[in-house]
């Protein structure tokens, strides 16, 4: 019943909340089988065990969690100036056979008690409660009252009661025994209260200190003797006791308990009953939790970051490491509400912050937080930025109680990271402006940025361009030749240039001339790559019509040429067409030099690197790219021997003879392909 109630509006309060003094009271009432109450707080709060429900009949329906004088009303009067005694001064009261009219059961009936108010201090030694032991002797008193057959009829049920008595203590799950006289005896004992002592039922009728030997260097005998004499009450919390077991080692118990005056009939002090119960195994887990606590606080205190908790709703100052102190150099924070400390950070955010994690739990993480604050006493608050968190710490019952902050501060590298920022910002600001194709990369070949160029070439956004793919705008033909130059660039560190094409918005491949420049920090190594894309289609345009123009020029000089061979009669006029053919010749001689040889020697180098960095190419493949060389150089002879021919002069030109058969031969060797694919056969008789 206790358990099921709401105590939140009660005096007492939440049940997770209620001292150490109120529970040892309330575990000694409710695991005893002999009528108790406590009456707790200024209000006297009634708590109780089943054997004191009985007693107060349909008053159970009502008595759990309510004031005493209102259980007892009818009553009050005569037993609250026996209680407010006990709350006063502290001294127990026995009050035997007393007459009490009360109205248990709906109907008010002279009832005779015999009890026992002994006062209850709290964990700080004022006295908070009553400890109430009534036992209900309305039957005896009127059995008394009657003739002598009926007094002994009456002894009858005293030894009844009495033998009852010794029955609950027998059954009860705590440790309960009565030892009695000055020497105190043990007369009754149960189970429980053998197996902590480490005996057996041979131990009744000897004396505390014969079965215990080792009590005499405890402080339990004077307490038990002060019980005696004094006829208080007395009460220990988490008490530690030494037994020396059969085995030789000694074992350390701790006990919430008891010591209450045993009376007689006639009321006289005969000894002492004895309620416990072990709490051993709750101390022993507490202890190793402030030892873990006291080891967690040391690890806090000397921690490379900054640590600090903050206690209660109001978030108080608790524990400072030195390194949380040294942000705020003399300024007092230690048992401070934070904004009373650091008025400042009112209107920042750090006070929501912190009451989300007290009410929800949720631990809150800080990156580059920035808090303006005044690093001492006098001076102007700066603004400061932190990597933090706080989290939230619970007590034994779960719940948050402080909250721990652990953090660095990060003001140097956050102003840094500000100002890079502010550079990449200006640098994209620039590279928006330039009619080239920007990129910049991290070193895997992550793409990290697009200028506008990209974009609008592209007609995509940046994540779109980005999910999409910087290769897949790349001719499918050029794709595996940069993949491997750019390798090789990542391997030695060196720029990669290409030309090669890219497809715009309407499907249409450009060229363009792509680098791509690898960006170092101090120490070699690649931070990022840089890549600039220009436009060069124009120039390939100008380069395929220059190359035609060369074509069809040439073509009409060779004919040119052979007019002017055959016609003899023209010779004035052939001169004068000479001096355009040589003006020609010139440009012809400049194009073939810069652009027609140009092809030839990549088309040689390629070969070239083919046929010595892939040794897997099979022989017929490296004939292949053999008569590839063969053909690309026969091709610049050609060049060569034309420019040569274009500068001779007609006057300066010598003949001689040449072997027919040896142009034939290398004629059939040029066209040794077609000739297999046609199937062609060339006869040729004896040349001159």
């Amino acid at each position: 019943m206790i358990n099921a109630m709401d105590w939140t509006n009660h005096p007492p309060g939440d049940i997770g909340q209620w001292s150490h003094s109120l529970r040892a009271a309330l575990g000694i009432c409710l695991n005893s089988f002999f009528p108790m109450s406590v009456m707790w707080g200024d209000d006297l709060i009634m708590f109780y065990n089943d054997a004191y429900s009985e007693l107060i009949g349909e008053k159970h329906l009502m008595a759990p969690g309510a004031k005493a004088s209102r259980v007892w009303s009818e009553a009050w009067p005569q037993m609250g100036i026996t209680i407010e005694g006990v709350l006063q001064n502290g001294t127990a009261r026995w009050c035997e056979d007393q007459l009490l009219i009360i109205d248990r059961n709906g109907v008010p009936e002279n009832c005779f008690f015999t009890s026992s108010y002994s006062a209850i201090r709290d964990d700080n030694g004022e006295i908070a409660g009553v400890f109430w032991a009534i036992n209900d002797t309305s039957k005896r008193v009127r059995a008394m009252a009657h003739q002598h057959t009926e007094q002994v009829l009456a002894s009858r049920k005293i030894e009844e009661s009495e033998e009852r008595f010794r029955n609950l203590v027998y059954k009860a799950s705590s440790p309960i025994c009565i030892l009695k006289g000055e020497d105190m005896r043990l007369e009754v004992a149960n189970d429980p209260l053998y197996a902590v002592w480490g005996v057996d039922k041979s131990a009744l009728g000897k004396t505390f200190l014969e079965i215990i030997p080792e009590m005499k260097d405890q402080p339990f005998m004077g307490w038990l003797l002060e019980v005696y004499n004094s006829g208080i009450t007395h009460y220990g919390n988490e008490q530690a006791a030494y037994f020396e077991r059969s085995n030789g080692e000694r074992e350390t118990a701790y006990f919430n308990f008891v010591y209450q005056p045993y009376r007689e009939n006639n009321g006289m002090i005969s000894g002492v009953i004895v309620f416990a119960t072990d709490v051993t195994e709750l101390v022993v887990a507490r202890k190793k939790m402030e030892q873990q606590a006291t080891m967690v606080t040391g690890l806090l205190m000397t921690a490379p970051a900054f640590v600090c908790t903050l206690k209660g709703k109001d978030h108080v100052y608790d524990l400072i490491n030195e390194r949380y102190q040294k942000i705020f150099g003399n300024r007092i924070l230690k048992n401070r509400p934070i904004l009373e400390a650091l008025p400042e950070l009112d209107g920042q955010g750090i006070i929501a912050k912190l009451d989300h994690v007290f009410t929800t739990g949720e631990t809150y993480v800080g990156i580059d937080n920035p808090v303006t604050l005044s690093r001492d006493e006098g001076l102007a608050p700066e603004l400061c930025y932190f990597n933090f968190s706080y989290q939230p710490m619970y007590n034994e019952e779960g719940e948050i109680y402080s909250i721990l902050v652990f953090g660095y501060e990060v003001t140097d590298k956050a102003m840094f990271n500000q100002k890079m920022k502010e550079s990449e910002s200006h640098f994209r600001q620039m590279a928006d402006l330039m009619p080239s194709k920007i990129t910049s990369a991290t070193p895997d070949g992550g793409v990290t940025y697009y200028n506008k160029e990209w974009l609008d070439y592209s007609d995509m956004s940046f994540d779109e361009l980005k999910s999409f793919g910087y290769h897949k705008l790349m001719h499918p033909d050029e794709v595996p030749v940069f993949q491997k130059l750019l390798a090789e660039a990542a391997n030695d560190g060196k720029t990669l240039e290409m030309e090669m094409r890219f497809i715009n918005r309407q499907g249409e491949y450009i060229w363009h001339l792509n680098r791509a420049s690898p960006i170092k920090d101090k120490d070699g190594h690649i931070k990022m790559w840089l890549g600039v894309t220009s436009n060069i289609q124009h120039q390939k345009s100008q380069e395929e019509a220059l190359e035609k123009a060369v074509i069809n020029r040439t073509i009409k000089l060779e004919e040119a040429n052979e007019k002017l061979l055959f016609e003899n009669e023209e010779k004035g006029k052939r001169a004068a067409e000479l001096v355009v053919v040589n003006r020609d010749l010139q440009a012809f001689t400049f194009i073939s030099s810069h652009h027609l040889q140009e092809p030839l020697r990549k088309i040689q180098t390629y070969a070239s690197l083919i046929l010595e960095r892939e040794p897997q190419l099979s022989e017929e493949g490296k004939y292949h790219f053999q008569r590839i060389q063969s053909s690309a150089s026969r091709m610049q002879h050609l060049i060569k021997d034309l420019l040569s021919y274009s500068n001779t002069h007609v006057t300066d030109r010598t003949f001689e003879n040449v072997d027919l058969n040896a142009i034939v031969d290398a004629i059939k060797n040029d066209l040794a392909e077609t000739i297999l694919e046609k199937n062609a056969v060339i006869e040729t008789s004896s040349l001159c």
